[in-house]
């Protein structure tokens, strides 16, 4: 809190992360109310990957995880700074529905979403390309193959860029391209980053799907 103070003393635009999880959704108003205190620029919230120390149980429920999302939505609209989510894209699904109901709404953070393979990737120590930190499964070595060719051609990152061709609700859902659901998520729970986001409990339009299926 310190080095803080001294940052906002010399107007160094500040960033603060926060993981949310079981432990700590209940504090997040209070939270929230301190990073409107620091005059942060951004507030980024990222939702727990169960991957490393971190377990299935000490992640939200997909209702729960839904319910923080709609509450985040409807705080930018009151705060001065930018809310950015990380694995949950749901937010800018959320977001949409809410703007198609209030057309006059702030749209402060980006349009169209980064995610997993999409404007964004991992590189690790031995030159492995991921399409993310938390996704770890590799589309090609910098050693041996350009890194603008691993980018633009591994079928790993044209699978992920590609939401039409995700499995299950996510292959069609009508917010598929800016949300694609949690490819991390997906992956850590059924082994599979292209099954849908175990934890979204949005239902797509059934006809959505009977549109896709014909290729409409």
């Amino acid at each position: 809190m310190e080095k803080i103070t001294f940052l906002r003393q010399l107007d160094i635009p500040l960033q603060i992360n926060t993981t949310v999880s079981r432990h700590n959704v209940d504090d997040l108003p209070r939270i929230a109310q301190l990073m409107r205190q620091l005059q942060i620029f951004r507030w980024s919230v990222f939702f727990l990957v169960p991957t490393g120390r971190a377990r299935i149980q000490d992640l939200l429920t997909a209702s729960e995880q839904e319910a923080v999302l709609h509450w985040l939505v409807s705080l930018q609209q009151g705060v001065p700074f930018e809310i950015k989510t990380t694995e949950a894209p749901q937010y800018y699904r959320i977001r949409e529905q809410q703007r198609r109901v209030d057309p006059t709404m702030k749209m402060r953070t980006r349009q169209m979403p980064v995610w997993d393979g999409q404007g964004f990737l991992f590189i690790t120590h031995t030159g492995e390309v991921y399409p993310s930190g938390f996704l770890p499964v590799s589309a090609g070595n910098v050693r041996t193959t350009p890194l603008a060719q691993i980018y633009r051609e591994s079928p790993v990152f044209l699978g992920l860029r590609n939401p039409h061709g995700f499995k299950g609700k996510c292959g069609y859902c009508e917010f598929n391209t800016i949300c694609a659901g949690s490819r991390t998520r997906a992956y850590t729970v059924t082994g599979d980053y292209l099954e849908s986001d175990p934890y979204c409990p949005y239902v797509p339009d059934p006809e959505q799907k009977d549109r896709t299926s014909s290729g409409l």
